[in-house]
């Protein structure tokens, strides 16, 4: 282990960081189908317009949140996409 962080010294910052945002954007996507459970049992069961939009609206936050911490997680740490040439 000792050999391992002699070469993780510099990434200090990116060896905290990475972890937890993939937690938190893991936890986000693990919400999608709660969300989505409780909109057709209390929205659509009770013909509840508005619930069914708040829900969805808050389904738009979560997967805007989770691409933000994708994006954030990519071009901060240097770990560039690779790109295919068609």
């Amino acid at each position: 282990m000792k050999k391992l962080f002699i070469y993780l010294r510099e990434y200090k910052k990116e060896c905290v960081f990475a972890p937890l945002f993939k937690m938190l954007e893991a936890s986000f996507e693990l919400f999608v189908p709660l969300v989505v459970a409780a909109i057709i049992d209390t929205g659509i069961a009770h013909a509840d317009k508005g619930y069914v939009i708040r829900m969805c609206l808050l389904l738009f936050l979560l997967a805007l949140i989770g691409r933000k911490e994708k994006t954030y997680g990519r071009n901060d740490f240097n770990c560039e996409r690779s790109e295919v040439p068609l």
